[in-house]
């Protein structure tokens, strides 16, 4: 989610709605006005305002309409955030709306790690961000949270996807159901799932996760991986990245994770219609031959 603020504009009736709960958020002792919120830009999926208070700087994220066709979970993304925010990963949910509609959580108010590595990510970038996600992969978890199936996960996109495009997708879809189907390894983590440059702020010097909304029980190679995908490494950049975690590039396992957040992101972009029908069939086509050469 990138965060802008965009120019003062005046506050819509749902901003008006959000500020008149004021009373049950904890968070202030008389109404903010009007000119305590201001939209944010950025995010491809939800709207967000930052808030400021007496007590201290937040943001106030409306939950998207297509969550339900996006798989997302509000109740396992704010227990793992939660977990994440008390070890020092993530800003604290402070309010949770009882509708879900939307959510009022600490403000890391540095700036993006997109806006920090135009030239690349250096070594001590690489070496903070990976002690965030050892961290983030060793805190405990209990069946309360639900585990990632590549299988089911993509499944429920590919329907958004043929409910889009009416066709006969399976010539693409059951060979990547079939050969991508399998975790990595039988190890598992806490995730977060989506660790793009986009969601990682800086806060008092420390690297924070934000946007949790994919966040599950998974396979650690998922995150690692998908900090390599959205920045698009290098072959070299990928060696060093994956020396912080022990990882050999050309293990089987490894490979595989880097072509399932691959399938995860075309089908994400696929399903929403952010690439039309003649890009996504392009980029499955890649997948299929990627996937069938790895066998």
């Amino acid at each position: 989610m990138l965060f802008r603020r965009r120019a003062q504009q005046p506050l819509g009736q749902e901003c008006q709605r959000m500020l008149a709960d004021w009373q049950s958020w904890g968070l202030c002792e008389h109404p903010p006005g009007p000119h305590r919120m201001a939209a944010l830009e950025g995010g491809l999926t939800n709207r967000s305002w930052s808030l400021t208070l007496d007590s201290g700087k937040y943001v106030v994220r409306a939950s998207a309409t297509n969550s339900e066709t996006l798989d997302i979970r509000r109740e396992a993304e704010f227990r793992i955030q939660q977990r994440a925010a008390q070890a020092g990963l993530a800003p604290r949910v402070r309010y949770r709306s009882p509708d879900d509609s939307y959510w009022i959580i600490d403000r890391a108010n540095g700036p993006e790690l997109a806006e920090c590595i135009s030239a690349g990510l250096d070594t001590g970038t690489m070496i903070a961000l990976a002690q965030q996600l050892k961290q983030l992969h060793q805190l405990p978890f209990g069946p309360d949270l639900p585990e990632l199936h590549v299988a089911v996960k993509a499944d429920h996109y590919w329907r958004g996807i043929e409910a889009r495009w009416p066709c006969d997708w399976s010539q693409q879809k059951l060979p990547l159901q079939h050969w991508l189907a399998e975790a990595p390894g039988p190890e598992r983590s806490l995730c977060h799932m989506d660790p793009n440059p986009h969601n990682w702020r800086l806060h008092q010097e420390r690297w924070l996760l934000i946007d949790w909304e994919y966040a599950a029980i998974g396979h650690r190679y998922w995150d690692i991986a998908g900090l390599a995908v959205s920045v698009n490494m290098n072959a070299a950049q990928q060696r060093q990245w994956c020396a912080l975690f022990g990882i050999d590039v050309m293990d089987r396992g490894w490979q595989k994770a880097l072509l399932q957040e691959h399938y995860f992101g075309v089908l994400w972009y696929g399903v929403q219609g952010l690439m039309d029908r003649t890009r996504l069939l392009a980029e499955l086509s890649e997948l299929h031959r990627a996937a069938r050469q790895l066998g």
